[in-house]
């Protein structure tokens, strides 16, 4: 497990890091079950509770996060065939809609 504090030290952001000897066994639908393969959580850095569990849909390789606490980024594993993987940026503090989803 990886974690990274934000700039304040006040939330967690934690992911399952895997080598890269792992990855191919991450596509496995036994381990596709377990929320870090797929995810990355935030946790309260005073209390340990749980602010969220935010779904990646692919296995999580990476994780950033910058100075501003504005926003984190994401790198994950597309498909093991091609070896091919995707940043994506997440806005910190994006409130969800009602029905799902983010705003």
């Amino acid at each position: 497990m990886t974690i990274k504090f934000n700039s304040g030290g006040d939330v967690i952001y934690a992911i399952m890091r895997r080598n890269i000897d792992y990855v191919t066994s991450a596509f496995d639908a036994r381990r596709m079950r377990n929320d870090f393969v797929s995810a990355f959580r935030t946790v309260d850095g005073m209390s340990y509770s749980d602010i969220a569990t935010i779904p990646a849909e692919r296995c999580v390789l990476d994780f950033a996060t910058e100075p501003t606490d504005s926003y984190v980024g994401v790198v994950a594993m597309n498909s093991i065939i091609d070896r091919r993987s995707t940043a994506r940026v997440y806005k910190i503090g994006r409130p969800e809609r009602v029905g799902g989803g983010v705003e």
